[in-house]
């Protein structure tokens, strides 16, 4: 017995036992649609139909609950493919991506990297957004994921889950009188002027934070939105800064030393925000799959 059998009887069953309609709807041959029929009874030791001479002229008993199996197994296999197809629909597409420039400078590139050897066809748009944009842009539908270092609780319309927790570190110049330090504190930091992301971000209140528990004053020199200019600005000489660890790069950021400092600041947190009782194709649920580590 096998599926094509089954097939065969449903259609003639739809067909009102004209076999000759059947085989044209399953574009193939009478003979071919008799024989297998045929070969069906013989297999099963039954009788499925009522025959005439030379047509046939309804089920037997047996042959109406065959029948009526023989739909279930072909509805299911229907299903099955249904399933099939769609997923195979879902292996292309737009995928948008909100997030801060840091995060889409520093943390995306290597995981969207991995994620495009599996995915060829999917166009990834990544969108920068202030912290406080993020949630909205998903919230809208404008965006389908938000990469966000701001976690936030007790919202109906979106979830937000922990991608990884990264430690802070001191950025220097090489040669810095910092580096000659075992163990950094605040108040040798507090000597040097510091580089300092804007106001708003997640990293600058976490400075702050770690200085005013102090009651110490950092020395702000310069503000800017972007990480990597923060960088570029201490390789030139023009402070300090304090980034999380994934901004530094031994091998590119030749010019630069990263000081351990999580004894003193708190470390940074980053978070995918997606819609609540929203489902996302296929290929974008793997992409949140590679942001998540397996153990969370």
């Amino acid at each position: 017995m096998n599926l094509q059998q089954l097939r065969y009887l449903c259609a003639v069953a739809d067909q009102k036992m004209a076999v000759s309609e059947a085989a044209r709807v399953l574009h193939t041959s009478q003979p071919g649609v008799s024989k297998q029929l045929r070969q069906l009874e013989e297999e099963l030791d039954i009788a499925i139909f009522v025959r005439g001479r030379h047509r046939l002229l309804g089920l037997t008993p047996t042959g109406k609950r065959v029948l009526t199996l023989a739909r279930r197994v072909v509805a299911a296999t229907n299903s099955i493919r249904s399933v099939s197809q769609a997923n195979a629909r879902q292996k292309s597409g737009d995928m948008r991506i909100t997030t801060t420039h840091s995060l889409a400078r520093f943390y995306l590139p290597e995981i969207i990297k991995k994620y495009s050897v599996h995915h060829r066809n999917v166009r990834i748009l990544v969108q920068h957004a202030p912290l406080t944009q993020i949630p909205a842009a998903v919230s809208s539908g404008a965006a389908d994921i938000g990469v966000t270092s701001q976690v936030e609780s007790g919202s109906r319309e979106l979830t937000f889950r922990t991608c990884r927790v990264t430690p802070r570190v001191v950025l220097t110049p090489r040669d810095h009188p910092l580096t000659r330090f075992r163990r950094l504190s605040l108040k040798a930091i507090a000597q040097f002027p510091i580089v300092i992301t804007q106001p708003g971000s997640t990293n600058r209140q976490a400075i702050f934070r770690a200085f005013e528990a102090q009651k110490l004053k950092p020395r702000l020199v310069l503000s800017v939105d972007d990480g990597g200019v923060v960088k570029a600005c201490v390789e030139q000489g023009l402070g300090v800064a304090v980034l999380p660890a994934y901004a530094f790069d031994s091998v590119r950021d030749t010019g630069l030393c990263a000081l351990r400092a999580d004894h003193l600041f708190d470390p940074s947190t980053t978070a995918i925000v997606l819609r609540r009782n929203h489902s996302l194709p296929s290929y974008a649920d793997h992409f949140v799959e590679m942001l998540i580590p397996k153990h969370a």
